[in-house]
């Protein structure tokens, strides 16, 4: 093969002096050929949607994945609000019964400090078992009283309870590990809690949503407490952990706001419930945030996923950009782009007070990552293309060698003068050829030459019209007087095939022949002529 392609390299290295053989000819037509097979094949396969296969089948086990995820957030969300609505409700009464009970009036609660403890550690149990029953990661109570009226900044500080579950995911309540976050210390120990190292007495509610929004929407509506639930966006309490908590206010018969309620939704919760499957994308992540005219917060945002997005992606809006391909583009300030789908989920009631607000899951990954895996699934179809061409290129040039190789000998065989000697190869056309110049052979053979024509006028002129010849035909035409062929004469001389022939036309002129033969009978008189002079 590679000997084939070194007579081809050499082949088209003479090309420009003896023209384009027949062997390269064919060799180029079957490359045309194999090019056009090659261009309409992929040409099939681009408009039949195979390169854009691998990205249909992302945009399936998106779709899946998010409705995976979004039924899983929704259901998990509104089982949180259920539960904190009926906590809520319970505890409205129970607190409300307590004050009553100590002869006060709910709207005398931040009146009588000395109550707040009182009522914490009543309330304590429900809470407790209101988390052990929730899909929550904690639960809290924050009352609209502090138990230290004089303490600095005591204006925000609430009296309350934490609870975190530490072990939220857990297949059982029995394996919960539920720990004290915030809440006087003697109700903890009385309850022999475990106390977290960032426990706190009291809530500063300086910059609590979940605390300030419930309460002053309760001032304002009179809506009942089933309708005035509030996800509050992710938040970060004393820089150990952030969450989203759902939180209602306790209502009080006569309308007083005693405080809210509620459970919370961590971020790791979010993460360990939620990640996405990234067996096929290593990157993907999973994203719920509040959006606002096609943008996503992302400070608020919470995250789930293998992939630290969380730290790459800016703590500023995320803009949703048009479809294209069925992925929509999310674009960072940072300029960092990727690819995804979201949906929407509505976290609220159609009567709430909060339903203009809307929540959206995403599901993610980095644009580069995306054009990465496309371009790896497409280049194995790229490279057997590739392959099938290059098995086509040596199959035409052995091919072409195989088609040339009768040619070639009927050729040498005219060349040498030894059509005789052919043997038939199959071929109808070759064989047919070879036959008529065998048989042409035979024929001049029998015709007799006269050997006198050198005494005739025709010869003497033919000798007297050498001496018309220039220096370059003289040349030629000795050389044929030695019995050589046109093409051995080119190859010594130096010359192209076609100057031979310019030659020949004009010796023809000038010694007034009309072919090859007439001039190579009389260059053999000639011959004879010369034989019969050496011997005298």
């Amino acid at each position: 093969m590679l000997s084939r392609l070194d007579t081809i390299r050499a082949q088209l290295t003479k090309t420009g002096q003896h023209g384009l053989s027949l062997e390269l000819r064919l060799v180029s037509l079957l490359m045309v050929f194999v090019i056009n097979i090659v261009l309409g094949l992929l040409l099939i396969l681009f408009f039949t949607g195979v390169f854009n296969a691998k990205m249909e089948e992302t945009v399936a086990l998106f779709q899946k994945e998010l409705t995976h995820i979004r039924d899983g957030v929704y259901t998990d969300f509104a089982h949180v609000s259920v539960s904190s609505v009926a906590l809520a409700e319970q505890l409205s009464q129970s607190i409300e019964m307590t004050l009553l009970e100590h002869g006060t009036k709910p709207s005398d609660l931040y009146r009588h400090p000395e109550l707040v403890n009182t009522i914490l550690a009543r309330e304590f149990s429900k809470l407790l078992n209101g988390l052990h029953s929730s899909k929550g990661s904690g639960v809290f109570l924050v009352l609209n009283a502090t138990a230290n009226p004089h303490i600095d900044k005591a204006a925000y500080s609430r009296a309350g309870l934490f609870l975190r579950n530490m072990e939220a995911t857990a297949v059982s309540s029995t394996y919960y590990d539920i720990r004290y976050f915030r809440g006087p210390a003697v109700i903890g120990r009385s309850n022999q809690m475990t106390i977290l190292p960032q426990w706190k007495m009291e809530f500063d509610v300086s910059n609590a949503d979940f605390f300030i929004t419930p309460v002053k929407m309760a001032m304002q509506t009179e809506l009942p407490i089933s309708r005035q639930y509030y996800w509050c966006p992710k938040l970060t309490l004393d820089n150990y952990s952030s969450a989203m908590m759902c939180s209602v206010p306790l209502i009080a018969s006569d309308h007083t706001v005693m405080g809210v309620a509620g459970f919370s939704f961590s971020s790791m919760l979010f993460k360990q419930k939620y990640s996405p499957d990234n067996s096929a994308q290593s990157h993907i992540f999973c994203m719920f945030a509040p959006s606002e005219n096609a943008a996503l917060h992302m400070r608020n945002a919470m995250f789930a996923g293998n992939h630290l997005i969380s730290e790459v992606i800016p703590q500023a809006d995320m803009q949703v950009m048009s479809a294209t391909g069925k992925l929509s583009h999310y674009t960072c300030s940072n300029d960092e782009t990727y690819l995804g789908l979201d949906s929407s989920i509505r976290l609220y009631a159609a009567d709430s007070p909060y339903e203009q607000q809307e929540w959206r899951v995403v599901l993610l990954v980095p644009k580069a990552d995306m054009s990465t895996y496309i371009a790896k699934q497409n280049r194995l179809i790229i490279w057997l293309i590739l392959f099938l061409a290059t098995g086509c290129v040596a199959l035409s040039i052995l091919l072409s060698r195989k088609f040339m190789r009768p040619i070639t000998k009927a050729l040498n065989a005219i060349k040498l003068r030894r059509t005789a000697e052919y043997t038939k190869m199959g071929i109808p056309e070759i064989d047919d050829l070879m036959e008529h110049l065998t048989q042409q052979d035979m024929d001049d053979k029998k015709k007799p030459v006269d050997s006198a024509a050198h005494n005739t006028a025709m010869f003497e002129s033919f000798v007297e019209n050498i001496t018309t010849l220039s220096t370059a035909e003289r040349a030629v035409f000795d050389l044929y007087l030695q019995g050589n062929t046109a093409r051995e004469i080119a190859d010594i001389l130096y010359l192209s095939i076609n100057t031979i022939k310019t030659h020949n036309k004009r010796i023809y002129m000038k010694l007034n022949v009309s072919s090859r033969k007439e001039l190579l009978v009389y260059t053999q008189m000639m011959q004879e002529l010369q034989k019969g002079s050496r011997k005298t």
